[in-house]
């Protein structure tokens, strides 16, 4: 061996992290298996940090909008370090399940045999809720991560079943909790199912298996005002805190929420932005997470009837914090829109708070919107940029629907993200 090749292995350990960082991830995983050193440089909280502070461009962010009432990738944007995106990775994970578990239930009785296997919740952590459900509306749930294939089941609630405990199928699921630090999933999970039937009577019943414990428990929260229904089918997950939406006394909806890892026996009931009397909201409301941060979006229009003309505006607010019964918005972007009438919000860029996505009527395409200098760009079905960053839209999948705006109009999205540094499920 020469002295060069020497030098080269007793490198200090700084100098080697500062290397391995520069790797792409796949790179850095297989690594581990050179030598102990970099095995163990590789799984420190400090590399992980290194690591994490080098990838805060977000070309090498991966990240989906799911259409969720037809499970498909309305928008994929993919960098270097997968080389296609969530959706297709989502896609051929079910169908592989869905593959093991039919044949796994082949010899059963009708009813016990599978019939979906589909997904109920995503996450912005790389994890996704699957629900496998047989003929007999009997019902098995699996956190799993489809790019590592790795896939968790959870245990049924309360087996041996808890006494007098009979209402278990009134239970629905309502998201998956967690909590992240430096990119990374600490306190694993929490899956929560709502009891339905209680919504309407100011108090939450959930059950919530935690990963941490590897049981199931209940929980009870009140609310602080009247609620008249709850949409739990719509979870939005941020740092142990789930968020839906609820109509309130008036029919206007509200922000639901309640932090899963707190002792607290309240739910929060956060009003969205107040708006002016003559200011008209032309859409569904548009939650997202984007920067660490709850952002809401909706396009807003006012009439100015002397001179019989109509303003529409993007308007895009951020929740900086919130009490029981109120919320901290701060409007970040108005834009002005020449026709709303024609743009239906979509979602906000998970890593780049600047940058939102519509959806345009007229020629059924994506439009990126730039809120810092009031930039509109309509997108291709697929493109490709010169940092490696593929952006696709749904038309390039091949779906066809009669009008697709008339849905769009009614329907639910939710963000799937890749987090930067690759994790087990816990």
């Amino acid at each position: 061996m020469t002295n060069r090749e020497l030098n080269l292995i007793f490198l200090p350990d700084d100098l080697w992290m500062s290397i391995l960082a520069r790797l792409p991830l796949k790179c850095i995983t297989t690594s581990k298996l050179v030598c102990k050193q970099w095995k163990s440089l590789v799984e420190s909280e400090i590399f992980r940090g290194v690591f994490l502070s080098q990838q805060q461009n977000t070309s090498s962010s991966s990240w989906s909008l799911m259409w969720r009432e037809r499970q498909i990738e309305f928008i994929a944007q993919y960098g270097c370090d997968i080389p296609r995106s969530l959706g297709s990775y989502v896609s051929s994970f079910l169908a592989d399940m869905s593959q093991t578990q039919k044949e796994s239930h082949k010899l059963f009785p009708p009813r016990e045999k599978i019939k979906t296997v589909e997904v109920v919740a995503y996450t912005n952590v790389g994890l996704i809720l699957i629900c496998v459900k047989s003929f007999s509306s009997d019902r098995n749930y699996y956190v799993a991560n489809p790019l590592s294939q790795q896939t968790v089941k959870i245990p049924p609630p309360f087996s041996p079943p808890l006494a007098g405990f009979k209402r278990e199928k009134s239970f629905r699921p309502a998201g998956l909790a967690t909590r992240i630090k430096h990119g990374v999933v600490v306190s694993g999970y929490k899956f929560v199912c709502l009891d339905t039937r209680k919504v309407n009577k100011g108090v939450l019943s959930f059950m919530i298996y935690s990963s941490e414990t590897n049981s199931w428990s209940f929980k009870t929260v009140l609310s602080p005002i009247p609620l008249f229904g709850f949409n739990h089918r719509n979870p939005v997950s941020l740092n142990g805190e789930i968020y839906w939406t609820a109509p309130n006394e008036g029919g206007e909806d509200d922000l639901v929420g309640h932090d899963f890892y707190s002792e607290s026996d309240q739910y929060n009931v956060i009003p969205f932005p107040e708006l002016n009397l003559e200011l008209v909201e032309r859409c569904n409301r548009a939650c997202t997470i984007s920067q660490g941060f709850l952002m809401y979006m909706n396009i807003i229009s006012r009439e100015f009837l002397e001179e019989l003309r109509e303003e529409n505006r993007l308007c895009v607010w951020k929740l900086e914090s919130h009490t029981a019964d109120s919320g901290d918005w701060q409007l970040v972007a108005r834009v002005l829109i020449p026709d709303g009438f024609e743009y239906i919000p979509l979602t906000i860029h998970p890593f780049d708070a600047k940058i939102a996505y519509l959806w345009k009527r007229e020629h059924h395409s994506l439009v990126s919107v730039d809120l810092k200098n009031d930039k509109f760009v309509i997108h291709k079905e697929l493109e490709r940029r010169s940092d490696n960053v593929t952006i696709k839209s749904i038309s390039y999948s091949g779906y066809e629907f009669p009008d697709p705006t008339d849905e769009i109009d009614k329907t639910y999205f939710s963000t799937f993200v890749l987090t930067p540094w690759l994790q087990r499920i816990p």
